[in-house]
């Protein structure tokens, strides 16, 4: 009797191997895709996340703002006897506000105290340096402007029990001093500088101490600047024309020495901070576009030097928001005016239509010429 089966040897054994390998490769594939789809959920998720987050922080910043447009006068009056809110004719030509800006009072308080902290009236030191910091992310724009500490302006007085008593012409800086140090120091200021700018609205504000300046500038790696004029002290000497890379304390002495026996030597040191500011912004962005965590964490590490309202969503919103601006020395502003002598202290007058000028140019969009 005979047979057609195939008697080779390991004909039957090496199809299922054959069979078996190609269900295991098929169930690789199966994981790998699952695995695949797993990440691409977490990451969109995560996008998601950080993108609500940030709009949460925007709009949390935007409600802020108690005014929502400054109160800036026409040089010309509208044939209709109607105001737009927000819109002002200048020099034959019509501006509009820009309402996608969002404003942060930035200030450095000369106070002896190691913390800023809330304590007793008159015990919270000065607003030394203060900065106005305008995001404008719907042009990609980041400007600054700094607005001199003895700038003269009405500041309101408030007594050893924290009773308001007066309102009076004076140097800006001392509105923080008129403040219990902290949330009330900052909530003066900010209504003081808006009031300085025709209304403008600001939707935050940070009051951070000098001994925060290290801390900072380290964080990003050290900050490289110019000398503007020979500087001699423990820790920092350096000849004026001479680069150096600021570390540690040397940042803090930079930014803050000044010889008060000189005439408008407040003059000379706004240039210094203007100058490392500048270049502080430039090597920050570097470092966040590097690691987008660093905002956050720069935030904490300087939690005991800092009196602010703004938010750790807001912190996300702002960061990213100034990392997608561009940002030069020609978008870096001094408000306009002259330093002058006192009886007693400099003093710094601001020139109105610069003024003036100055906000149209920062805060509102140039719609039209008038015909």
């Amino acid at each position: 009797m005979s047979t057609n089966t195939d008697m080779r040897p390991g004909k039957g054994a090496h199809s299922g191997k054959k069979v078996n390998y190609r269900k295991s490769r098929g169930r690789k594939r199966r994981i790998l895709l699952c695995v695949l789809i797993a990440i691409f959920v977490v990451v969109v998720a995560a996008f998601t996340g950080f993108l609500v987050v940030k709009a949460m922080g925007r709009a949390s910043l935007v409600k802020k703002a108690e005014i929502h447009v400054p109160s800036l006068i026409s040089d010309v009056s509208l044939e209709t006897g109607a105001e737009e809110e927000g819109v002002v004719y200048r020099n034959g030509k019509k501006y509009r506000y820009n309402q996608s800006l969002i404003t942060v009072l930035c200030m450095g308080i000369d106070s002896r105290e190691e913390n800023l902290e809330a304590g007793e009236m008159g015990s919270g030191g000065q607003s030394d340096a203060n900065f106005l910091l305008v995001i404008d992310e719907a042009n990609h724009r980041l400007s600054v402007i700094a607005i001199p500490r003895d700038t003269m302006t009405d500041i309101d007085l408030y007594d050893m029990h924290g009773q308001y008593f007066d309102t009076v012409p004076a140097q800006l800086a001392l509105q923080y001093a008129y403040g219990d140090g902290g949330e009330l120091s900052c909530e003066l200021m900010e209504k003081a500088v808006s009031n300085l700018m025709y209304g403008l609205p600001i939707h935050a504000y940070v009051s951070i101490n000098m001994n925060a300046i290290p801390v900072l500038n380290d964080a990003v790696g050290g900050v490289t600047v110019e000398a503007l004029e020979d500087i001699s002290k423990p820790g920092l000497s350096v000849k004026k024309g001479k680069s150096v890379t600021l570390t540690g304390e040397q940042a803090r002495t930079y930014v803050r020495t000044r010889n008060t026996e000189e005439n408008y030597s407040a003059v000379s040191r706004l240039q210094r901070q203007k100058q490392y500011l500048l270049a502080f912004i430039s090597k920050a962005f570097s470092a966040v576009r590097e690691d987008l965590t660093l905002p956050l964490s720069m935030f904490h590490m300087i939690t005991d030097y800092m009196v602010t309202d703004i938010s750790a969503s807001e912190v996300t919103y702002l960061a990213t928001a100034a990392i997608g601006c561009s940002f030069t020395g020609d978008s870096f502003y001094t408000l306009p005016g002259e330093q002058r002598l006192g009886d007693y202290y400099e003093e710094f007058y601001m020139d109105e239509d610069a003024l003036y000028d100055l906000i149209l140019e920062v805060f509102y969009i140039e719609e039209t010429d008038l015909e």
